[in-house]
Order: structure tokens, then C-alpha cells, then sequence
């Protein structure tokens, strides 16, 4: 038995679609909303979250559950913080390699695809 590859959708009888071309802006949209809203989708009443950024750290190593408290601070001196900004590097590249062939991030891909035909 063979499988489609990653990045593609199979379709009974529209067989295997290739959704490889629009996975890695796909998955550039949902980590950007993750970081941005710390869920995925963004807050909606008719939308329950497919994925919780603050659950996900809870489970990461202490300085990344650090990340998360810092995240919260409303202090100016904090925002734009080297520190700040290399810890949220770190998480960016845990949820890209993490999240790179989800259903999240191939549903973004198919959406996208559908909007490009």
C-alpha cells in the first residue's frame, strides 16, 4: 500500500492533490496567528481553538513556559526586550517544526490552493 506524500490531500476519485506549493506560506499563516492571538484559529465565538499556544508551552521545557509569562506582561521595557524577541524565535521554530504537515496547516494549504484556482 502506498500513501500520498506529505503535503497532499487524497480525493477518491480526484485522486492525489498536491498541495506542497502553498504548505509553507500555509504554515507561515498559522504559526503567525498562534503568536499573534496565542490560539489557532483566532478568537471566535462560532470557532472552538484547534490549537492553544499557552497549553502547548505548559508542556515545553521551563524557559519556554517562561516565555508564556512573558509574553503576558503588559510592561513597555519588556516588549521590544532582546530577550523577548529571541524566546519568541525559539517558539516560532518549535511550532514550524512541530505543525508542518498538521490538519491545520493542510487545510490552510487546501484553502489556499482553492483560492489560487
Amino acid at each position: 500500500m502506498s500513501f500520498p506524500p506529505t503535503g497532499s490531500r487524497c480525493y477518491g476519485d480526484e485522486g492525489i492533490i498536491d498541495l506542497g506549493p502553498y504548505m509553507q506560506e500555509a504554515l507561515e499563516y498559522v504559526v503567525d496567528i498562534i503568536l499573534l492571538y496565542g490560539q489557532f484559529p483566532r478568537p471566535s465565538i462560532v470557532e472552538r481553538p484547534q490549537f492553544d499556544l499557552y497549553e502547548w508551552l505548559e508542556n515545553m521545557e521551563h524557559d519556554l513556559r517562561e516565555f508564556a509569562f512573558a509574553m503576558t506582561l503588559d510592561l513597555d521595557r519588556f516588549r521590544h526586550s532582546e530577550i523577548l524577541d529571541a524566546w519568541r524565535e525559539k517558539v516560532r521554530g518549535r511550532l514550524m517544526d512541530e505543525l508542518a504537515n498538521s490538519s491545520m496547516v493542510l487545510d490552510e494549504a487546501e484553502r489556499l490552493r482553492e483560492g489560487a484556482t
